[in-house]
């Protein structure tokens, strides 16, 4: 997305270019780039971000709190699971 674009996204309260892009989204609402064809222990998001300025920058998309509550149980769960295979598989190996 250009940075026009992301400076334009709904939902936020602060979005301006100084010495960086400084996007803060309104209260409520999260920016994530994470979609769901990605692997869910990718996720992450936050309401604040500083980015270099550039031209280009990943597609960002903006959720509610709650879908960001819910997307954290579920890589938190995933990581776990992961955690737990790579422990037995060690256990087998080793």
């Amino acid at each position: 997305m250009t940075r026009q674009e992301l400076l334009n996204m709904d939902h936020l309260s602060i979005a301006e270019v100084t010495k960086f892009v400084h996007i803060h989204t309104e209260e409520g609402y999260i920016m994530t780039e994470w979609t769901e064809d990605k692997d869910i222990k990718e996720y992450s998001g936050s309401a604040c971000y500083y980015m270099p300025i550039r031209d280009e920058y990943a597609d960002y998309r903006i959720i509610t709190v709650a879908e960001h509550e819910e997307l954290m149980k579920q890589m938190e769960q995933a990581v776990e699971e992961e955690s737990k295979r790579l422990e037995e598989e060690n256990k087998l190996n080793g």
